[in-house]
């Protein structure tokens, strides 16, 4: 794992409900790409929810409660130049996502 400024950017909360703390980050790895992740604690393969081989691209990443149910979901804030879109991903309990439209 590679990490440059101006990020990593990062929040911690237990997104698949095993008691441990995981961690949704974003960051940019050198010249060759810029990722928003979760990285669980208990070692599982990581999850992607954004990656772009532009470095002109950048991610923050924040914890959402989208659908109120107090299960951690994931906000995403993506910008290239004037661009800003942001995304959020419904967490089913277990570290599952589901792009909210």
């Amino acid at each position: 794992m590679c990490s440059s400024r101006p990020i990593p950017q990062h929040a911690f909360a237990d997104f698949d409900g095993d008691g441990g703390q995981d961690m949704l980050l974003s960051r940019r790895c050198e010249f060759s790409y810029t990722a928003a992740e979760l990285h669980f604690g208990g070692g599982r393969p990581p999850v992607v929810f954004a990656h772009s081989p532009q470095i002109s691209t950048t991610y923050e990443v924040f914890v959402a409660d989208v659908d109120n149910n107090q299960v951690p979901d994931v906000g995403l804030i993506e910008r290239t130049g004037d661009t800003v879109a942001v995304r959020h991903f419904r967490n089913d309990g277990t570290g599952s996502f589901t792009e909210v439209p």
